[in-house]
């Protein structure tokens, strides 16, 4: 096994409630992501919610999936890995800052515009708390309107907004001291997974018109509404398929295993949109082809109806609360395990009256390309892409990975433009 040598090689690792992916790769010049390794193990337990709860049992399954990784691609994971967090530790804030403009007739300065957004960026989060990403947001004028960087623009008064994602310092040490103790001294980048999603299942041009993405996982759901220059908004609740699984357990009286196994066996006979047919089609409890014990599926579309519907009208509300939803205009896209449930693109279009399609990872090749063109692993993506932003923003004062998002509006677009090259 070699060493990295001068190849920009870029690693991620999501450890979800159901299963682990990481994968290793390259940008080639054209934007393409280049996988070399991948590999992906189901969770076999103590993670909950996007929380590593049993640091042992973790640790030695991690241990074993970087050990596959790397000699899958034969090379060491020595630095720049980047790991997806999620949970309820996770939140983000808005912050402003206002200034009043020196010659309203003569037009917005440069220096103002830096003086806003400088003020909306000094926010103490408290020592509790670690930041994740700090985005940026177009300038606001008078009477409401908005430009990325309005020099020369005619306004008495101007304010920034930046939105800042944060977690709690102690869980994500705990996940940056689990990796360290497997693969050694490596620096460890954690990423919002909602934030990473978008990177890989949105272009360019959607992020410039408005696009929402949801990653909906095993036990948390993630969301990020993009918007030129970046990423407007995002969050999380903390309901995954394991609660689907859960409601089924309770409305239909059987075990949590054969509510499961249910669930996988869904797309064989119904979807997750009711459809009443009065109990004309049954399938088999606990996935059996033969099993003689059957159940009207209409039961269990009910309630994976009534489940996921309330959990988008949970992010649809969220959004509108912080003036994200108004902001879509290039519809939804759904990725994670829960993407591949049978009509779930439909429940959410009747949710969000947006356009709604299924993502995949965008612009990447490799090996095992049908693995990677799965809505499974647009976040694992996501991270290199992100991760090849931060990368990009080294030279920056501090050198730390989100102050890629703290840069001058006009640069960070011209940015993201370069990344979303097709």
């Amino acid at each position: 096994m070699s060493r990295r040598g001068k190849r920009d090689i870029l690693a991620g690792v999501e450890i979800g409630t159901k299963s682990i992916k990481a994968l290793v790769g390259e940008f080639q010049d054209n934007d393409v992501l280049s996988v070399l390794a991948v590999v992906e193990q189901p969770s076999l337990g103590g993670i909950r919610k996007g929380r590593i709860e049993n640091v042992r049992q973790v640790g030695n399954q991690l241990a074993q999936v970087f050990r596959d990784l790397q000699e899958a691609a034969g090379q060491e994971i020595t630095d720049n890995l980047f790991l997806a967090v999620t949970g309820a530790h996770v939140d983000t804030v808005v912050s402003t800052g206002a200034v009043r403009v020196r010659d309203p007739e003569g037009g917005v300065a440069r220096d103002e515009i830096e003086s806003a957004i400088d003020t909306a960026q000094t926010f103490n989060l408290g020592s509790q708390q670690e930041m994740l990403h700090l985005c940026d947001r177009p300038i606001i004028l008078p009477e409401g309107r908005e430009a990325i960087f309005p020099v020369g623009a005619p306004a008495a008064k101007i304010e920034a907004q930046c939105m800042i994602v944060f977690g709690r310092s102690q869980v994500l040490d705990t996940s940056r001291e689990l990796i360290r103790l497997v693969l050694g001294d490596v620096p460890v980048f954690p990423l919002f997974s909602g934030v990473a999603a978008g990177l890989a299942a949105l272009n360019e041009n959607e992020i410039e018109q408005g696009a929402l993405v949801i990653d909906f996982g095993g036990g948390v759901t993630e969301y990020a509404v993009y918007k030129s220059p970046g990423c407007f908004y995002a969050g999380q609740v903390t309901v995954g398929c394991e609660h689907v699984v859960n409601d089924l357990h309770v409305g239909l009286r059987l075990e949590s295993n054969e509510c499961a196994a249910i669930l996988r066996e869904l797309p064989r006979h119904g979807s997750v949109v009711l459809k009443d047919d009065g109990g004309k089609r049954r399938m088999p409890i606990g996935g059996g082809v033969v099993s003689k014990r059957l159940i009207p599926v209409a039961a269990v579309e009910r309630i994976v109806d009534l489940r996921l519907r309330e959990l988008f009208t949970v992010i649809r509300e969220d959004l509108r609360a912080h003036n994200a939803l108004e902001r879509i205009h290039c519809g939804v896209r759904l990725c994670g395990g829960g993407a591949l449930l049978p009509g779930i693109d439909k429940l959410a279009r009747d949710v969000f009256e947006q356009p709604v399609t299924i993502a995949s990872p965008r612009l990447v090749v490799g090996e095992r390309g049908t693995l990677l063109q799965s809505p499974r692993f647009v976040t694992p993506v996501g991270l290199l892409r992100l991760g090849r932003i931060m990368l990009a923003g080294e030279h920056d004062e501090a050198g730390t990975f989100w102050q890629q998002f703290r840069s001058e509006s006009r640069r960070m677009l011209s940015l993201f433009k370069d990344v979303f090259r097709i």
